[in-house]
């Protein structure tokens, strides 16, 4: 497992761990803040609570990492941890965090949760993610559709669909009308995040909640099924409707061929929506937006991902926050903060007494969904980010092999199974 590689690395390492000038200086309230918000929504976005935190009377010293979905982040961080140049915070998923905490990297910020009373305001599935044996060593911040599919409404009009498709025959009969059109059909980024979250989002629209758990654990009996088969089927299909510009391409590139209408769809999470408002587009008017279809329409199940920021200690094993970090923790879930930080971001806010009144159409849905899909137990974390209790080797193999099958335009669904199985076992 990757924890265990950095246990071990970190055990082989001379150096002291105590870390850079940044953490250490504590009594100006600063910390240093490595991320990966780097395109022009998620910038904007992020930088309010960069505002908010230095109204406050703290100091941010910025460390961004290009490189969507977070990965040369992760890279970054994992470098300097074990370096003993840590920075005072990071954006690590909470399961991440946890990994973290757990080897004795992170702070736990309890007081500052009991303070803010995040044990009310936060939902039961962010708080089981935020927390290590009762301890929160996380801030989830937002949260995030995954499984939305957008679409150009003047491309949709102008091609003769008049709605946005539920089911998987009405996406092709869209296709096809949008095809006569000359317009691509889905808009997309061949990079192996992009590739896998269209992958989960098509499983849990197909298989359901239960089967996606499943698949995220590396199911022997969940992988070799007609389930995933079929959901192979339809990445196959899927794949022919993308364009050939899409190899490298970046997620916020692919969401500009729909602001411009040179595609008519894409699918991505509801951060795309970020660069759709930055456009100056505006939500169920020029820009719609519906759950992935799934084999009937109205299917249940969502998947969610939430941005969370974890605080990493000035020596190892101390899990005492800084003053500043402290400050920062306490600024993310700030109402006004979030309000600010959600309506640039795309998402809504992790706590539940931020008003939503302002938002728009997509994003109350988005809400709505979640607590619907919370309350049947149909709402599910990222296979890539927020699973729980699995091996992140598990997941990166399901990953690898589902961006290969949709890359390669020629690998079938049972050569794909059998891949997706031997991959999972060789990562157990």
């Amino acid at each position: 497992m990757r924890m265990r590689y950095i246990a071990a690395v970190a055990a082989a390492l001379t150096l002291p761990m105590l870390y850079g000038n940044t953490v250490m200086a504590a009594d100006d309230n600063s910390v240093e803040v490595l991320h990966f918000n780097t395109s022009g929504s998620e910038a904007a976005s992020f930088y309010k609570f960069k505002d908010a935190f230095e109204k406050s009377g703290g100091k941010w010293i910025d460390s961004p990492v290009a490189g969507g979905g977070g990965d040369a982040h992760d890279t970054t961080l994992r470098a300097r941890v074990l370096a003993g140049d840590a920075p005072g915070a990071a954006l690590p998923k909470c399961p991440e965090a946890a990994r973290w905490y757990e080897q004795g990297y992170i702070a736990n910020i309890d007081d500052v949760a009991a303070k803010g009373k995040w044990d009310e305001r936060l939902p039961e599935l962010l708080k089981n993610f935020a927390k290590v044996d009762g301890h929160y060593v996380c801030v989830p911040y937002d949260i995030h559709r995954l499984d939305w599919l957008w679409g150009n409404a003047e491309v949709l009009k102008s091609a003769g669909v008049d709605k946005m498709p539920e089911t998987w025959a009405e996406f092709d009969d869209a296709a096809k009308k949008i095809q006569a059109s000359g317009k691509i059909v889905l808009a997309h980024g061949g990079q192996e995040w992009q590739d896998g979250t269209t992958f989960q989002t098509v499983a849990l629209a197909m298989g359901g909640a239960d089967y996606f758990r499943k698949l995220a654990k590396g199911d022997p009996a969940a992988i070799d099924s007609k389930t995933t088969r079929d959901i192979f089927d339809r990445m196959r299909i899927l794949s022919t409707y993308v364009d050939r510009g899409a190899p490298g391409r970046d997620w916020n590139l692919a969401a500009a061929m729909v602001t411009k209408g040179d595609a008519a769809f894409q699918i991505m999470g509801d951060w795309a929506k970020g660069e759709f408002l930055q456009a100056g587009k505006k939500m169920g008017t020029d820009i719609l937006c519906s759950p992935v279809p799934g084999e009937v329409a109205n299917r249940p199940g969502m998947v969610m991902v939430s941005n969370s920021m974890g605080f990493f200690v000035k020596e190892k094993g101390k899990n005492d926050a800084s003053s500043g970090q402290k400050l920062l923790a306490s600024t993310l879930l700030n109402p006004d903060a979030e309000i600010a930080y959600t309506m640039i971001k795309g998402s809504v806010p992790s706590v539940n007494d931020v008003p939503l009144d302002k938002y728009d159409s997509c994003a109350q849905r988005s809400a709505a969904d979640i607590k619907a899909n919370n309350e049947a137990g149909t709402l599910v974390g990222d296979m890539w980010t927020m699973t729980q209790g699995v091996s992140p080797s598990i997941d990166a193999a399901i990953r690898q092999v589902s961006s290969q099958h949709f890359s390669s335009k020629t690998m079938t669904s049972d050569e794909a199974v059998q891949a997706m199985l031997d991959a999972v076992e060789l990562a157990q």
